[in-house]
């Protein structure tokens, strides 16, 4: 879970950052920990166990994530979402 400061540095960085809005709809807090685990390489699975939600919680969560991003993999939603600064490029080391 996101804490308070960092949620706040994240506002700010966005609220500063030069250029044109996102055209993607933000993601979700859940769809970002899904995002996040799936980046890490974690199965369906394996991020139901991780959040105590079902695997197929999961994959609506990961249509709901590719939807938004307008992605095809898990790997285009990852990369899109460093892009946008949503997730850390580090998150899939």
């Amino acid at each position: 879970m996101i804490s308070l400061p960092a949620m706040a540095g994240k506002l700010i960085t966005q609220l500063t950052r030069q250029g044109p809005p996102s055209p993607y709809e933000p993601l979700t807090d859940r769809e970002l920990e899904v995002l996040r685990l799936a980046a890490q390489g974690f199965t369906n699975k394996a991020v139901g166990v991780q959040l105590g939600i079902s695997d197929r919680t999961v994959q609506g969560h990961l249509a709901r994530i590719y939807a938004k991003l307008d992605a095809n993999s898990r790997t285009e939603a990852v990369m899109r979402a460093v892009a946008l600064g949503w997730l850390d490029a580090g998150v899939a080391s």
